[in-house]
């Protein structure tokens, strides 16, 4: 499906934060990731303010219950267990995940992916599976 970015990314922020608990987010450089987080938060009501992305510390936790993580740094499955980031996953019952990688470590029926691709500056084309 297409949507504006700007007019209807923000509705869909809210829809899948009443819909869904374990998001992977695939999406281009630039393509709004922090940005459908910070709006994913403003309607579970937490100040989206407190959002920013985790790409040099791997995640940042909101409000001890939101795990938000950006898994584009890290090279290896070893990585993965090592900084104790599949532990974390295994207990949040929140979680946003930006670059989802090694995702076979992490079984879950509950996580759905959305990929977004950037069309243009207004507008995206969204998948969810």
């Amino acid at each position: 499906m297409r949507i504006n970015w700007v007019e209807e990314m923000r509705q869909f922020a809210k829809e899948c934060a009443s819909l869904y608990k374990k998001i992977f987010l695939v999406w281009d450089l630039g393509a709004g990731k922090t940005t459908f987080v910070q709006w994913f938060m403003e309607w579970l009501w937490h100040n989206p303010d407190i959002v920013h992305s985790p790409t040099y510390t791997y995640l940042n936790i909101y409000h001890d219950e939101i795990l938000h993580l950006d898994l584009y740094r890290l090279e290896s499955e070893s990585d993965f267990v090592e900084k104790w980031i599949l532990d974390q996953m295994l207990s949040y019952e929140i979680i946003l995940v930006e670059w989802p990688r090694f995702e076979e470590m992490y079984r879950d029926e509950e996580r759905v992916t959305i990929k977004i691709e950037k069309i243009s500056e207004q507008e995206r084309e969204i998948t969810i599976s």
